[in-house]
């Protein structure tokens, strides 16, 4: 009797393929799926290890200091923010790059990353506008063909982006990476030099829009912070100049707090009481029900059931937003672990003091146990208040003062709950809420043009390479 596929899948969740269809011993569904569905493009092609040749960078020895901070830009995962790269967070000296196995990889070359868990979903790609160095998960690619430009191949693989990813990314229960063999049996199409070159200028503009419509929400963004200030009546502290005499400072041993003697910490928090509001300042610990709920640890997730989706710190931009992600898991855990409406959520390491409020009820979700949930008492304070505040440059500097310096900075719940919180009265809570909420919604409208002018930019490039 045929196998049939029970009736409560979905028709287009699956699809059937014989043994014998299966390459190179992978069984991996989205492989399998991209070989049987190849793509047929509208020009000739060409195996990209004909087209390229490719290097591979290293680290210098973190242990050594006359490697790091020179004027070398080193280039990881991290920084392909963009299409093109003309910068990195790390530098590294002429010394560190002679003694380690990491190259200087020449300007319009094409990076790309391949070792990163990011590979799940997305295959960086960028192009270098200046000469710098790259790390071991890095991998340049120098086009040696004079049919080929090497923004156009960047396109390509931005453009093609999934399908890409589907032929050439070996999945793996620890970091996704590059099937280096996949990678270079890849058939790139190979129009013309003109229309190559119309196909750069037609992605750079629309990147450049995009970015034009980023900068915009951004600045609407950073308008809050004043606006916010303002309505509180608190002005930050000025920053002084970093002498010797403005770098020290004397406190008597009675005014230490609790059991800190770090001086980073004490000096700022000189700064934090002498802040002053229009309104009363309370503490988070007047403002809440409970002392605080940590989340449900990377132990307690099964990923074999269920659509319970597991938010973790980097789910959450730098604005308190919840990032978009196809990533489910599922949780033998108490359900007072599920998230409800308007719940806030604090973290404790990793991106310490980031803050998140949850608006999302589409599916059901936990946080993870680096993570720290507050019932709050909306009788006192509106949960968008307080979300809005923990964004603000004052919360910022009261992060700065509070978080324990360490291997990974952390805050406890203990200290969460002296949070200081000046607090209007509900209805001015509200006219603030309703103020920045506007702000807030032009930006992301504006974020959204941008990411659409991008696409349709993708859906035309796509449209010409395909036919």
């Amino acid at each position: 009797m045929p196998y049939q596929v029970p009736q409560h899948i979905a028709d287009n969740k699956i699809f059937l393929t014989n043994f014998s269809e299966v390459q190179g011993g992978r069984l991996d569904p989205v492989y399998v799926y991209s070989i049987k569905h190849k793509r047929t493009y509208n020009y000739a092609s060409k195996s990209l290890n004909k087209l390229v040749s490719f290097a591979t960078g290293g680290t210098p020895s973190k242990a050594n200091p006359e490697y790091w901070d020179g004027n070398i830009f080193w280039v990881s995962a991290k920084d392909f923010k963009s299409f093109y790269i003309d910068s990195s967070e790390d530098t590294i000296t002429g010394l560190g790059l002679r003694k380690s196995s990491s190259k200087l990889i020449p300007q319009n070359s094409l990076l790309m990353v391949v070792r990163s868990g990011i590979l799940l979903h997305t295959l960086p790609i960028a192009i270098t506008k200046c000469p710098v160095a790259i790390n071991q998960d890095i991998k340049a690619l120098f086009v040696k063909d004079s049919q080929l430009n090497a923004q156009y191949l960047g396109y390509f693989f931005d453009v093609f982006n999934k399908y890409v990813l589907s032929k050439i990314v070996k999945l793996s229960t620890t970091v996704q990476s590059v099937n280096t063999n996949e990678l270079e049996r890849l058939e790139i199409p190979l129009p013309s030099s003109e229309i190559q070159k119309e196909i750069v200028s037609h992605m750079d503009a629309a990147y450049a829009q995009k970015q034009q419509k980023e900068q915009q929400a951004a600045s609407l963004l950073q308008s809050i912070d004043d606006y916010l200030l303002g309505e509180l009546g608190i002005q930050l502290p000025e920053t002084k100049s970093q002498t010797i005499q403005d770098r020290m400072f004397v406190v008597n041993f009675s005014e230490v707090n609790s059991d800190r003697f770090d001086p980073l910490y004490n000096k700022s928090f000189s700064y934090i009481k002498k802040l002053r509001s229009i309104f009363t300042w309370f503490t988070l610990n007047d403002l809440v029900l409970n002392n605080g709920q940590y989340g449900a640890s990377e132990s307690a997730i099964d990923y074999n059931l269920g659509d319970v989706r597991y938010i973790r710190i980097t789910d959450i931009d730098e604005y308190g937003n919840l990032k978009s992600t196809d990533k489910k898991s599922a949780a033998k855990i108490d359900s007072t672990y599920l998230l409800q409406y308007n719940d806030v959520l604090f973290a404790r390491s990793g991106s310490v003091g980031r803050c998140y409020i949850h608006k999302d009820l589409s599916e059901q979700a936990i946080y993870a146990g680096y993570l720290i949930r507050y019932d709050l008492n909306k009788e006192k304070i509106i949960p968008d208040y307080l979300f809005y505040y923990c964004n603000s440059a004052v919360y910022r500097l009261w992060v700065a003062t509070i978080q324990r310096p360490a291997v990974q900075a952390n805050i406890n719940a203990q200290e969460y709950r002296k949070l200081p919180i000046p607090l209007p009265p509900l209805q001015k809570q509200q006219e603030i809420v309703d103020h920045i909420s506007s702000i807030r919604q032009q930006a992301k409208a504006l974020q959204e043009e941008g990411r659409n002018i991008l696409e349709q930019a993708k859906k035309e490039v796509e449209l010409m390479i395909l036919g």
